[in-house]
């Protein structure tokens, strides 16, 4: 559900990537769950999301992109060290190994969003991408979601009670 509404005009993700959305009709997003940020993850057809899955995880990057999380969140190295610490003892607890993905991907996926790098960007998108054929707005968005919830739902009961009848067919022959 949230590719659809990236894929909208009051949406801050940067227009080539609205637009490759829209070309992803005949691809499949890469599928990969270790490679990104160590879950399981579908991002849309990139030069760099497919270096990424077909050269495995790039470790000098992910030292640099580390650093520079650290700069950007302001953290003297300790705190830093003290933060990653804490998340691995979290409730989900993510292994220093991960969140050193997970600071590679953000830095990729910044890449997509605010420049609109399209080789060296990355960005998550769902499977409803082959769906999305236009850019509108947020309510158009919403009022179409719920325009094909009503119909699927229509054309469910319509299904349901058309086999309803056929049951009740089948029973009232079964007595007579």
């Amino acid at each position: 559900m949230g590719t659809r509404f990236i894929v909208t005009k009051e949406c801050l993700v940067h227009d080539n990537f609205k637009n490759l959305c829209l070309v992803q009709l005949s691809r499949i997003p890469y599928t990969n769950d270790n490679v990104f940020d160590g879950m399981l993850a579908k991002v849309l057809t990139t030069r760099e999301s497919g270096a990424m899955t077909r050269e495995g995880f790039p470790l000098f990057e992910a030292i640099k992109s580390a650093l520079l999380i650290k700069r950007i969140l302001q953290l003297s190295f300790g705190k830093f060290i003290g933060l990653s610490i804490e998340m691995m003892k979290g409730e989900e607890g993510s292994s220093i190994w991960a969140q050193t993905r997970m600071t590679v991907c953000t830095m990729k996926h910044m890449k997509a969003i605010k420049a609109g790098d399209v080789d060296k960007g990355i960005l998550f998108a769902g499977q409803c991408c082959g769906g999305i054929n236009d850019i509108p707005g947020c309510r158009e968005r919403i009022e179409r979601i719920i325009s094909e919830a009503e119909e699927t739902l229509e054309a469910i009961n319509a299904t349901k009670v058309e086999g309803d009848q056929e049951r009740l067919a089948i029973i009232r022959k079964e007595r007579l």
